[in-house]
This record gives C-alpha cells, structure tokens and sequence, in this order.
C-alpha cells in the first residue's frame, strides 16, 4: 500500500513570504495569498480571539472593507448601540425597560395626603387660652417672668388740642367756663383743653350721658393746679361745677373710698375713675 496524498487546505504565510504547498492535489490554488494589515488585520484579530455575538455581527459585517456598504436597518441600530448594557442589565434592547413593564403612569386616582401639621388651626376660645406653643398660659407667664393676667390692653395716648376737645363736649350737651374768659393754657384763671387726652373727654362724655345731668368744665390743663404724674397738666383731670343732679349720682352710683390729705372726700367708680369732693367743684381723675 502507498503512503496517502497530504491535503492542503489553502496557501501558507509566514514571516519570510507566501509559500506553495508541495504535492497538493490538481485542484488546489498556487496563487500566493497578500497580507493582510491595517484594519481588516485588527478585525479578523479580534474576531478569533473574541468572537463576535450575534447581535454585533451587522456591525461588524459594515466595518469589513470587503463587505457591501449597506446601512444597518432601523431596527438593528437599537440592538448594536445597547446590546451589550441591555445584556448586563437584563433589559430589552428595544425598549431598553424589563421585559414585560409598560411605561409607568401616573395614578390620578388617589388623592395626595394633606400635611396636616402645617395646616393652620382656626383660633377658638380653648386655643386662645393656651401659649403660642401649646403651653398653658401659666407656663408662658413663668417664661416671660411677667403675669399677664394683671396686665390691661392699652390704646396709644392721643393728646388733642383745645378747639377739637371743646367742639367734642359742645357737641354733646357739656358746656366750658373760665373766670378769666381766656383758654390760655398758661394762666391759671384760664380753662383750656389745649393737649387733653382723648380718653378724659371721651369719659367725661360717657358720664353726661350715664348720668343725664348738665356737666359744666371749669377747669382743664392750665397752670395752677397741682402737679405730678396723673395731674391737669398731664390731661388726666378735668374740674366740674357742682349741681344737685351730679352731686347725687356721684355719691350714689360710686363706692366712698376715704378723703384725701387736704380733706376732700373721695369716690371711685367700677371703672377707676376717682371723684374728689373739693368745696366748689368736683376735681375728676380719668385714669
């Protein structure tokens, strides 16, 4: 028996040129093979060593410069650009979301939940009692250091002048005298008005009215009378004439509260008003 042909399978390269295989068979090529360099060298190199999957092989197949330029289908440019995060992810590569889930939408069928802590509650007779936190009322004042149940709203002090004060007791039936027939507030037996406060004549109107006798003013914020914090001359006192009508209701309606240093009898209202019983007139504190 003869020793069997050797098949050649193609033409060999090597470092120092193609060579022709020796006794091939009729039927095998003996044109040498060119090297291949450049990119097509790096393609087929990466092929062998990291063979493509099925998924990239369009794109490859694109960049071999023997093969037809053809441009990737609409639906294979998704699967080359993402194939490889979809895979490590477990994604589609169409829809690049897990198979099976749509688009999320938003549930408009519950209603978001209120904050309610930061809703203002409506302020009622409880919650009026209670501190700006919560705290009792008495808690606060220990904060504070200051005992607010003995404190007493009080409005800005309005001083008017002589002509507004007397056009407001004119209005409502009180009359003013002066023994001097003057209104200057620097002479003493002037009556003048000039830098009242507000409150004395709005008082003193409220006890025409409560009380329904004439009310005649002689004596208001001129210089002569006695001086101190609550005085005339800070607009707290006003001087009236005596008549039997007031007389009755001064002593009457206010509860007797001692006489004073120069022995004038003193009355008090509910209201704090004291009411000095002096022997021509009545000298009134509006406090």
């Amino acid at each position: 028996m003869s020793d069997p042909v050797p098949i050649a399978f193609g033409p060999v390269t090597d470092k120092d040129g193609p060579k022709t295989v020796v006794n091939a068979p009729e039927t095998a090529v003996s044109t040498p093979e060119t090297l291949v360099r450049g990119p097509e060298a790096a393609v087929r190199h990466r092929d062998m060593t990291n063979p493509p999957t099925e998924s990239q092989s369009l794109a490859l197949v694109a960049q071999r410069p023997d093969a037809p330029a053809e441009p990737l289908t609409a639906a294979a440019k998704p699967s080359v650009r993402y194939a490889g995060i979809a895979a490590r992810l477990k994604l589609d590569p169409e829809t690049m979301r897990k198979p099976g889930k749509t688009t999320r939408k938003t549930d408009t069928t519950t209603p978001r939940k209120t904050d309610t802590a930061t809703q203002r509650k409506p302020v009622t007779a409880t919650t009026r009692k209670l501190g700006t936190v919560g705290k009792p009322l008495r808690t606060a004042q220990k904060t504070a250091g200051v005992d607010l149940t003995r404190v007493k709203p009080r409005a800005a002090t309005v001083h008017l002048s002589h002509a507004l004060a007397a056009d407001w007791l004119r209005d409502e039936g009180l009359r003013t005298k002066s023994s001097g027939h003057c209104t200057n507030r620097n002479l003493f037996h002037c009556t003048s008005l000039e830098e009242v406060r507000t409150s004395t004549i709005t008082r003193m109107i409220e006890l025409k009215r409560q009380s329904g006798c004439p009310i005649m003013v002689t004596g208001g914020t001129e210089t002569g009378h006695a001086p101190g914090r609550y005085s005339h001359s800070k607009g707290y006192k006003l001087d009236i004439t005596h008549n039997s009508c007031i007389d009755r209701y001064i002593t009457k309606k206010n509860e007797k509260s001692g006489t004073r240093g120069d022995g004038a009898a003193l009355y008090r209202s509910p209201s704090g008003t004291v009411f000095a019983d002096e022997i021509d007139h009545w000298d009134i504190l509006f406090r």
